[in-house]
């Protein structure tokens, strides 16, 4: 199965991608194995209007992926043999808009300053504010391992 959604917002271009891959087989009556496999992909655009610096807002990229190898068999009416493989991975991206300025861009002098250019906050209290994320990947995943 293969699902895409496009959300648009005045402020938000967002979009959802979703595979799903499903795998099962039966090798006779006590033997079966099942596979699945999931791939979730969700990204935001950025958004950088030099006019409208309330518009502001960094991207970012999150993708995930599950995959599952599960076999059971039958010995005999009382033992079991059921076995399952685990892995996961989740990767997290984001990032300023192409062409954003930083606060030295507005005349600020002596603070540290990440490239690519981006603005970590700004507000007016009561009134608006714009910030965005520097440049941050990150990457986790794990396994498992299951016998009975």
């Amino acid at each position: 199965m293969y699902v895409q959604c496009l959300t648009r917002l005045p402020w938000l271009i967002a979009s959802e991608l979703e595979l799903v891959e499903r795998f099962d087989h039966s090798f006779g009556a006590s033997d079966r194995i099942t596979v699945r496999g999931t791939w979730n992909n969700f990204a935001v655009q950025s958004v950088y209007d030099p006019t409208n610096l309330v518009s502001l807002a960094g991207g970012c990229e999150i993708t995930s992926q599950n995959y599952i190898v599960h076999e059971t068999h039958i010995f005999r009416p009382n033992p079991l043999n059921d076995v399952s493989i685990t892995y996961w991975r989740l990767k997290s991206s984001r990032g300023p808009a192409p062409g954003a300025p930083n606060v030295a861009d507005f005349g600020v002098q002596n603070i540290f300053q990440t490239l690519p250019k981006s603005i970590d906050s700004v507000s007016v209290a009561g009134f608006f504010g714009c910030s965005e994320n520097p440049v941050a990947a990150f990457v986790r995943q794990g396994n498992a391992f299951r016998m009975i």
